[in-house]
């Protein structure tokens, strides 16, 4: 089941123009993320690096900060093109690292761009870190001349 989600959000991803990074579910002491392949699932410690980390998606430090500092359920890490465009212009606010917000930063459905790295969204579920993802890459590609309306 949690195998068709990954895909789906994937395929939407997809379908807008974004190459998938990662994505994870998390139930406050494990998460279930993404492989480096992007091919399989892998269940690893949230809190600690244990086996498992090797084998999950390079972005899994991001995750485990996204968790940190909120109560979000699960994390979706991308590289949206019009998001980053505006990010590397200024026209679009960034962190340098997602462990220097405060935790009081953190609302229900928030997408962060991390300098130099990717955006990353926080929610309670797959759905929403989508819905909030492909919002903000709508808003940024509708600032960009020239940009197709698609």
């Amino acid at each position: 089941m949690m195998d068709r989600e990954f895909d789906r959000v994937r395929e939407e991803l997809c379908r807008a123009g974004i190459p998938a990074s990662s994505l994870s579910v998390s139930d406050g002491s494990t998460i279930t993320i993404t492989s480096r392949d992007g091919r399989a699932l892998v269940r690893t410690s949230l809190h600690y690096r244990d086996g498992r980390a090797a084998e999950a998606s390079a972005d899994v430090e991001l995750h485990r900060a996204m968790y940190a500092r909120s109560r979000h359920r699960a994390v979706l890490v991308c590289q949206p093109p019009y998001v980053m465009t505006l990010a590397s212009m200024g026209k679009v606010s960034v962190v340098e690292a997602l462990e220097k917000l405060p935790r009081a930063h953190t609302a229900a459905c928030e997408v962060v761009v991390v300098k130099g790295r990717a955006a990353v969204a926080g929610a309670i579920d797959a759905d929403a870190c989508l819905d909030a993802m492909l919002g903000l890459e709508r808003r940024c590609r509708e600032q960009l001349p020239g940009a197709s309306r698609v």
